[in-house]
């Protein structure tokens, strides 16, 4: 099926479409849809919450939608670990708070790990924990934005987004050379 098919705004069609598709398709166009605009907000769940609900305003006003893992429900055959997964691989980048030591730095290590375009607030470039001092080094899709007080995380925020928007349609040219002999346009999720 031509991607078009699950654009609703390219197709008159779609409320029709969207009965007979196949449930996995419906399921992959809207994680293609969401890896244009949402992006994965990490960080303490505790006293530092607020923060997290701070990050996700300011990325509203550069057009992007946060996401706060503990505004939405969980899977139950699903670890808190695969949860955080699932999310990541759905969103366009991941932005880390790393103000207090919490969760996030095991899910900074899966990021890393599964190389999701990250990036990480430092107040003044000082990490949660030293062991991750060095997580952006001798990689391009993990960079640390530092910042110098509460005053100006927001423009840290919007600095991070451009630079990981950038980063997404940089990864995006490369994969479509690479993977040329697999990928064509009709089979591109848009």
């Amino acid at each position: 099926m031509h991607k078009a098919h699950f654009l609703p705004t390219k197709n008159p069609e779609f409320p029709i479409i969207e009965l007979i598709v196949q449930d996995h398709l419906r399921t992959l166009a809207n994680a293609a849809r969401c890896k244009k605009k949402y992006a994965l907000i990490l960080g303490s769940y505790g006293d530092k919450r607020d923060r997290l609900v701070r990050i996700k305003g300011a990325l509203a006003k550069t057009g992007l939608v946060g996401l706060i893992l503990d505004e939405y429900p969980d899977i139950e055959e699903q670890t808190l670990t695969e949860k955080m997964v699932t999310y990541a691989a759905f969103c366009r980048f991941v932005i880390v708070d790393d103000i207090a030591p919490s969760g996030h730095i095991k899910e900074l290590d899966i990021c890393h790990d599964l190389k999701f375009i990250s990036a990480v607030l430092r107040m003044r470039g000082r990490p949660a924990t030293a062991v991750q001092a060095d997580i952006g080094d001798e990689v391009s899709f993990i960079k640390e934005f530092s910042y110098s007080d509460d005053a100006s995380l927001e423009q840290a925020i919007t600095d991070a987004a451009t630079w990981a928007s950038g980063i997404v349609k940089e990864r995006t040219k490369n994969l479509n050379r690479k993977y040329s002999a697999w990928r064509s346009p009709t089979q591109i999720m848009g």
